[in-house]
Formats: C-alpha cells, sequence, structure tokens
C-alpha cells in the first residue's frame, strides 16, 4: 500500500503518466511473470534442500561419529598434516562418504569438524568445489579436493 502511495506522488509531483515514470526509470521495470517463474524454481530449491537436510544429518552423525573417535589423535604430532574436513554436500552422499571414511580410517588421516586449521577438505564434486571456494570468507591454506581426486591420490 505504502509502494503504491509513494508511486501516486511521484507521479503527480513529477506531472508524469503511470508509464512515463516506469520508462525513466528502466532498472526498477518488474516482470510478474518472470518473478513467479523464478518464485517455483526458489520453492523447488527449497523442498531439495529439505530433503536434502535429512541426509545431512545422517552423513553429520556418520562424520560426527569419526570425529569423535578422532578427538584424541589431534593432540598428536604425527597428525600434523593429515587433517581432513568434508562439505556439507559430501555429507548428502552417503555411499561416498562411507568409503571416504574407510580411506580416512586406512591412511591414518585424521577427521577434522572445521574448515579452519585441516589440511584437507574434501568436497562431493567440483561444483561443490567452487560453491565451496567462493564462499569463504577468509583463503583456505589446505587443499580442496574433489571426492574423485581424493580417491585418485589415495588408490
Amino acid at each position: 500500500m505504502k509502494t503504491m502511495l509513494v508511486f501516486k506522488a511521484m507521479v503527480v509531483d513529477l506531472e508524469f503518466t503511470p508509464k512515463d515514470l516506469i520508462e525513466s526509470c528502466p532498472k526498477s521495470v518488474f516482470n510478474a511473470l518472470e518473478y513467479w517463474e523464478q518464485a517455483k524454481i526458489r520453492k523447488k530449491e527449497k523442498h531439495r534442500r529439505q530433503g536434502n537436510a535429512a541426509k545431512r544429518k545422517e552423513g553429520q552423525a556418520m562424520w560426527g561419529e569419526l570425529y569423535r573417535d578422532h578427538e584424541p589423535l589431534l593432540e598428536d604430532p604425527n597428525s600434523i598434516g593429515k587433517f581432513i574436513t568434508v562439505s556439507g554436500e559430501m555429507k548428502e552422499h552417503h555411499a561416498e562418504l562411507k568409503q571416504l571414511i574407510q580411506i580416512i580410517k586406512e591412511k591414518g588421516y585424521v577427521a577434522y569438524d572445521r574448515i579452519n586449521g585441516s589440511d584437507f577438505m574434501i568436497v562431493f564434486d567440483e561444483e561443490n568445489k567452487k560453491e565451496m571456494t567462493s564462499g569463504l570468507k577468509y583463503p583456505y591454506a589446505g587443499q580442496i579436493l574433489t571426492y574423485q581426486e581424493f580417491l585418485d591420490i589415495n588408490q
């Protein structure tokens, strides 16, 4: 309602027709059909994320169990250079996460629950790698590896 009243006052004060006012501000043009299409996409994405949240929660439980088992290793000098954390998306892919956990155990890596201070961050794929890299507030001192890159160097 307030927006309409402001618009009405601007039309009167500037002595424009509504169409003239809209055309004089091309960056303020709004396509309602495009907005509704984007709203549908956002709604679908929200439902997808909610579904992934349950998967992520289960993956977090798996990772948390490993992390708690590895807590004593965090103080071990032999663990330096072996701290691994994983992205949230990695936790949504249970088969891959289970395989990753197995490799971590076999190769003597240490599960770590924070990005800061980890030596490796394992992400699910290249898209996830780009998301994580662009979302980091500070430069990451470790290596960001996709799940496949991690498998390749540990086979």
